[in-house]
């Protein structure tokens, strides 16, 4: 609502030949009878979309009056008033208090009234209209805007102020007559005023201006009459701009006391600016213990710089827009961005050089920040990182290009240099996280705390032994709690489009990877997020097995649920893979390796069947090489999902998918390899094409389906409205020694016979089921089979 300190005095006008009212008795207006007086608008009390007025009812109360009509119009005649209309009429009882007034709601901003009230007596006898005046001109009402003198001239008031030192804001008064309005401004000791700049609108911003210098301002309104135009007489104000409120950094030496010195002292209300770009020469950047501030590099950059333990150690302040280039760092620019901190557009070019020291025991490490606890920015990395360790620690471990650990927001931040990491002999523990943007990350139930960031670096781990690793394009997971899965928030609306990658050189079993293009692996939700990457498990070793793997284009692992996710990038599994263990019980299925397009192991070990997996595709094709040593562990693969204990509702998925997989019970659908729960609203129109080489294992069973592989839960399952289109092809020489007998099915593969009731509804199998097998297979145009082993 804009000023307008005007006061407006009422008067009362005489001879109105008319009321308002429908069916009104023109000869029930008695000019005798008091009316109103300091009829009025009421600027505090109106807003953008209201119009408040109030008046003095004293004399016509004393006189006898019951209550007031007030009205508004659009014209000065007030013709078209409608006392019928409760938005531009009403009545108004008579009380105690002193002034009256009332409030029509629902106007429409810029729209114009004139308004009126009269004092109402009993039989129906009426006072004269009092109109609204200011001094003797007919008022107009804006709403939102104020009152309009209905004349033409300057605006009534002009109000200038201070946006910051260098800029100020100019408003001033609608002309109710006026088309637009011409501003001029100088310095108040210049003869000469800028260009006039003409507005439609009554307020402008002036930039470019100098700390503690005056400043002259004018108005004046224009209108066209008859073709030419005409202007009013300029309204003028001064203001003096503030002094700067900041203190300017000004070339190397500036810069390096500051570190050295002023940061760690400076208060919560300085403000540090850098002038230009500054070339540090290669000196050495002192570490600041704190910074409280704001460190404002105002997009230029701090250039050929070594810094050694980072810059500042706790940043509870502010620092944005800068650059870093040509830097030399081993640790993080920033240890820890606590809660109040925060770190906005700061950016390390590809020419900085980043390490990291080789961990003894748990920590977190980032190219800009160790870990955060407030809010980083719009950040980026550009730099390589290609770190090389002897062993790692038991403890948790964390890194991220942007941070290695966080528990406060990460938002729209970027990575496109080379993230790496190569452990010789790594030691088996908890699990270590490796992400593109964020290493590990801990938020709350329900908030999404990395947001909006994206990946186009290679990211990829190698080690030789084995180790607990989850690696993302974007995070590498979150905490882990056994049987009953925590819930650390939500990843949204993230991106990753570089090369994701685990290697696995040669050691022994037992290393659990959770690997994907977004998230490895997280107890939480994902939304909104996307693969364009491609994601890579090797291992080298023809003895070596990665132990419960799970694998995805988006995420690894999810345990509370996926929406809006989509893969487009191709994944690829070459390495032998064991079964998991009952220390396993981090997400879906403990005894099983899990690969998909967009979530590996989806919903939590322990599940109700309230989480949910929606609205999420896979657009490209899938081949998986799936060994290993036993023959014996258990593989869910799918177009979407792994293993789901959730539902699934209105997903899609349109690759092909073709899988070799030399295993003893193999589980493989177009959307999900098993699950648990509910399956509605989902379509398959790529090709499934399994193949089950010879092996040394003759007890073995395969189950393909076009929607689902596998049903595997007791109790009642509804599929509803699925559709599969795409073709099945089952080739097994497999030699096979017992009674076991495969299920392929359009909709579902196989179900538990006797101890689940498995119900489509408006489902449909367009596709063709094929297979080649010297075991027993039976196959179904909805369901394949009901055995279950």
């Amino acid at each position: 609502m804009k000023s307008f300190k005007i006061l407006i005095t009422a008067t009362v006008v005489f001879a109105v030949l008319f009321s308002g009212c429908k069916k009104e008795v023109f000869t029930g207006i008695d000019p005798t009878k008091a009316g109103v007086t300091d009829f009025a608008y009421d600027e505090t009390m109106s807003s953008a979309t209201t119009v408040s007025l109030i008046w003095n009812p004293d004399q016509a109360a004393r006189a006898g009056a019951t209550s007031f009509s007030v009205q508004l119009a659009k014209n000065d005649n007030f013709s078209d008033v409608d006392m019928y209309d409760s938005s531009i009429g009403k009545t108004v009882l008579v009380d105690a208090q002193p002034n009256d007034g009332v409030v029509f709601s629902g106007l429409t901003e810029g729209t114009r009234y004139y308004a009126r009230v009269r004092a109402n007596y009993p039989r129906s006898i009426f006072s004269d209209w009092t109109i609204l005046k200011v001094g003797d001109d007919l008022a107009c009402i804006s709403v939102g805007h104020g009152i309009l003198t209905m004349s033409f001239g300057a605006p009534a008031t002009l109000t200038l102020s201070a946006v910051s030192e260098s800029k100020m804001s100019a408003s001033w008064a609608l002309v109710g007559l006026a088309d637009e309005y011409g501003m001029q401004w100088k310095k108040s000791s210049d003869a000469n005023w800028s260009t006039e700049e003409v507005y439609t609108t009554t307020s402008a911003v002036i930039s470019g201006l100098e700390p503690k210098v005056s400043y002259d301002v004018r108005v004046r309104a224009a209108r066209t009459v008859d073709g030419n135009k005409e202007y009013s007489d300029y309204i003028t104000e001064s203001m003096t701009m503030p002094e700067p409120d900041y203190i300017m950094l000004t070339g190397k030496d500036a810069v390096l006391e500051f570190f050295a010195s002023k940061a760690a002292t400076a208060t919560g209300s300085e403000v540090y600016k850098l002038s230009a770009d500054v070339d540090l020469g290669g000196a050495t950047i002192s570490t600041a213990d704190s910074f409280t501030g704001v460190l404002d590099g105002q997009g230029f950059t701090i250039k050929n710089a070594k810094v050694s333990g980072g810059i500042i150690n706790t940043l509870s302040g502010t620092i944005k827009n800068l650059k870093f280039s040509g830097i030399s760092a081993d640790n993080a620019l920033v240890g820890t961005v606590s809660a109040n901190g925060f770190m906005s557009d700061v950016s390390v070019a590809g020419d900085c050089s980043v390490s990291f020291p080789e961990p003894s025991a748990a920590g977190n490490y980032g190219v800009l920040a160790s870990e955060n606890q407030g809010t980083i920015e719009n950040c980026s990395n550009a730099a390589s990182v290609d770190l090389k360790f002897a062993a790692l620690p038991a403890e948790s471990c964390n890194w991220g290009a942007i941070a290695g650990y966080s528990k406060g927001l990460v938002k729209n931040c970027s990575n496109s240099g080379k993230f790496a990491i190569s452990i010789t002999a790594p030691t088996k523990g908890t699990y270590h996280t490796f992400g593109g943007v964020v290493g590990m990350f801990e938020g709350e139930k329900g908030v999404s705390g990395v947001v909006g960031c994206s990946n186009t670096g290679a990211v990829s781990v190698e080690y030789g032994t084995a180790v607990y690793f989850c690696t993302g394009g974007v995070v590498g997971g979150t905490p882990g709690a056994e049987n009953t899965p925590g819930n650390y928030g939500v990843i949204e609306g993230c991106t990753n489009e570089g090369n994701v990658s685990m290697h696995y050189i040669n050691g022994g079993s037992g290393a659990y990877p959770n690997i994907g293009g977004v998230v490895g692996y997280i107890e939480g939700q994902v939304k909104g997020c996307n693969n364009k990457g491609k994601i890579t498990i090797l291992c080298d070793s023809a003895s070596a097995t990665w132990t419960c793997a799970r694998l995805a284009g988006v995420a690894g692992a999810a345990t509370q649920g996926a929406s809006d996710c989509h893969n487009y990038g191709t994944l690829s599994a070459t390495a032998l893979f064991a079964g998991g263990t009952a220390g396993a019980k981090y997400a879906g299925n403990i005894a099983t390796s899990c690969f998909g397009g967009v979530v590996g192991s989806a919903g939590p070990y322990e599940s109700d069947g309230s989480v949910v997996f929606e609205n999420c595709s896979n657009e490209v094709d899938i081949e998986l090489t799936l060994g290993t040593i036993t023959e014996t562990p258990n593989h869910h693969c799918g177009g979407l999902f792994g293993y789901v204990t959730g539902k699934i509702v209105n997903c899609t998925n349109k690759g092909n998918i073709t899988v070799n997989c030399p295993t003893a019970i193999n589980r493989l659908g177009g959307i999900a390899g098993g699950c648990k729960y509910d399956v509605s609203g989902c379509s398959n129109s790529g090709t499934i094409k399994v193949t089950h080489p010879a092996i040394k294992k003759t007890d073995w069973v395969t189950y393909i389906g076009g929607i689902i592989a596998d049903a595997s839960t007791a109790g009642n399952v509804a599929y509803t409205k699925c559709e599969n289109s795409g073709n099945i092809n089952f080739v097994s020489t497999a030699t096979i020694s017992t009674s076991r007998t495969s299920a392929l099915g359009g909709i579902l593969g196989c179900g538990q016979l006797g101890v689940q009731n498995v119900t489509f509804t408006d489902c449909s199998n367009k596709g063709t089921i094929t297979f080649t097998s010297p075991a027993a297979v039976t196959t179904g145009d909805i369901r394949g089979g009901d055995n279950y082993k």
